[in-house]
């Protein structure tokens, strides 16, 4: 992540986009199961795909704040705690569905949102050591 100032670096900056997707991902999960999604490829069809590519980008997100926007700050314990927020999110977010006629709330989609979390936490500390090494 370049080093910039402003608002990138604002709390704004650095909040903003992780508060804004999850409240995208608060705005799709409450909608009835939409027609639109058979336009997509047949993997991205696929409910555990989408769960885990979400929450990959949820957890990213929550990192880049989590370590103020700058590579050196991805820590272990930081990337811990934003997959750790994720899945809290998940969580919350499938016990909200529970409640969305036509929706239902199912264990195997938080271990998709865990999944994608993990994997993004695990890829972005990796590549912060790679950034850092140089």
């Amino acid at each position: 992540m370049p080093r910039t100032n402003g608002i990138a670096r604002s709390p704004f900056g650095l909040w903003g986009p992780p508060a804004a997707y999850a409240g995208v991902i608060f705005w799709l999960s409450g909608r009835q199961l939409l027609e639109e999604a058979a336009l997509l490829p047949l993997w991205l069809q696929i409910d555990k795909v989408q769960h885990g590519m979400a929450y990959a980008g949820l957890t990213a997100l929550c990192l880049r704040a989590l370590a103020r926007g700058q590579w050196e700050g991805i820590t272990i314990r930081r990337a811990a705690v934003a997959v750790l927020v994720c899945v809290l999110y998940g969580v919350s977010d499938e016990w909200r569905q529970s409640f969305v006629p036509e929706r239902s709330a199912d264990v195997a989609d938080v271990f998709a949102d865990a999944g994608g979390a993990v994997f993004s936490g695990v890829a972005l500390r990796a590549w912060g050591i790679i950034k850092g090494a140089r």
